[in-house]
């Protein structure tokens, strides 16, 4: 007897109890309509969640038997929560009684059974005793492989083409001045000209995890999902390190370019000659010659200039070198290199969204993961959708080229025949067509 079954693909229709045929027309048009965003969540998340990732929930001879509801629509339900940014009450009631949030899980039927929340309940917990029994996130799996769906459909479309505070996990850290209580998360996603930017790389930690130690392992992640390798990486200027930058040049000579250093720039350090460095106090312009100071190890260089201080002297090193290098050289990064950093901005504003002042509903931190898979994955399907509609709307606004011209040709006559109340015709005319533009081409 097998335990685990997977969910039909191809599950049969009742004409008597498929919404699709009871609606009026207009009404069964919208709930039909293949761009609606509840049938593009169908197709983009729910049908492409791998069941077989959770197979090891359920193991054959065991009493945990087999699953009592569709693996696919219980992943699918966490990411609506998500999505909506609702609490499990309302989840369940828009899944008993809104047609549009079945028909994105798949119960297109009447006389489909929504999944209890008990069975809900269970299914996550099991989730988080796998993950602490055997270190595996099956809720990470599962989203890693729905972004490779996701980046390798895309790699497909032409972006031109026509297409239908009681948590004991919870740790602290003072950062800019702002003290942090709770969890971090890091998120990772791919900048393509004309792509949408897709999340291939998901991370929560407890507050004590630094941003610098996230970049290795959210690469690894990005280029499993991608199946490609990394050439440039935006990144805030936290997640500059020694170390990063080394990964960074052994990694296929892969370009780290990030946002302002941490810390203020006081010292202006020019190497010359094999051993000779100039420096000069930006605040007031003074320029020192440094000397050359006696290290006890041999290969550490350090250099030393008269100073104010206990000792009489001020100290650099080559790694003072390498980051007043470093910081002017993301001082010189074009404007359009800075700005695919600042879109990273924007994922983490949507990713908190529904959350208040910062504060999420969860406590511990596998729940918070779960938290954090479930809502990338529908930032993932909103991004896909829009882009999809977009270059729908596009191809669209091509077709109207030959009537604009004509609209053009037609302008320019009546300029010259008509009379002056006749410009006001064409004035209103001319209205319409940025209308027109503006509907279909929202450039």
């Amino acid at each position: 007897m097998t335990m685990f079954k997977k969910t039909d693909p191809n599950p049969q229709l009742d004409i008597f109890t498929a919404p699709s045929m009871q609606l009026g027309s207009r009404a069964s048009k919208k709930y039909s309509d293949p761009n609606a965003w509840h049938n593009q969540f169908y197709i983009l998340v729910t049908t492409k969640i791998d069941e077989e990732i959770f197979k090891p929930l359920f193991p054959e001879g065991k009493k945990s038997g087999r699953p009592n509801a569709s693996i696919r629509i219980l992943v699918a339900m966490s990411v609506l929560k998500e999505g909506f940014g609702c609490s499990d009450e309302d989840l369940f009631e828009k899944c008993e009684f809104d047609l549009l949030t079945r028909k994105a899980l798949g119960m297109e039927l009447l006389t489909d059974v929504t999944p209890s929340i008990d069975t809900y309940y269970l299914f996550r917990r099991r989730i988080c005793e796998y993950q602490e029994r055997t270190g595996i996130d099956l809720m990470q799996l599962c989203f890693e492989q729905l972004a490779g769906k996701h980046v390798h459909l895309l790699k497909k479309v032409k972006a031109d083409s026509l297409q239908n505070p009681n948590d004991p996990d919870a740790t602290y850290r003072a950062k800019n001045d702002q003290k942090v209580q709770g969890y971090v998360t890091n998120i990772t996603e791919t900048v393509e000209e004309g792509k949408p930017n897709i999340i291939t790389s998901v991370q929560v930690e407890t507050a004590v995890f630094a941003d610098c130690h996230f970049l290795q392992e959210a690469v690894e992640n990005s280029e499993r999902v991608t199946d490609s390798t990394i050439e440039d990486l935006y990144a805030d200027g936290a997640y500059q390190s020694p170390d990063n930058r080394e990964f960074a040049k052994n990694h296929n000579a892969m370009q780290l370019k990030t946002g302002k250093m941490q810390g203020g720039c006081r010292w202006e350090l020019i190497p010359h000659d094999e051993d000779g460095l100039t420096v000069r106090e930006i605040a007031t312009g003074n320029t020192y010659e440094a000397v050359k100071a006696v290290t006890k190890q041999g290969s550490r260089k350090r250099w030393r200039i008269p100073w104010n201080n206990k000792t009489g002297w001020r100290y650099f090193e080559d790694k003072d070198i390498k980051a007043y290098q470093l910081r002017k050289q993301i001082e010189s990064l074009p404007l359009e290199e800075q700005h695919k950093r600042n879109n990273v901005e924007a994922a983490m504003f949507q990713y908190s969204f529904h959350t208040r002042n910062g504060k999420t509903r969860y406590r511990g931190l596998l729940k918070h993961r779960m938290h954090a898979y479930s809502r990338c994955m529908w930032m993932n399907l909103r991004r896909m959708v829009i882009f999809q509609i977009s270059t729908f709307q596009r191809s669209i606004f091509a077709l109207f080229g030959p009537i604009r011209e004509a609209f053009g040709s037609f302008k320019a006559i009546s300029r010259q025949i008509f009379t002056s109340g006749a410009d006001c015709y064409v004035s209103l005319r001319m209205t319409t067509l940025v209308r027109l533009d503006s509907k279909y081409a929202p450039f």
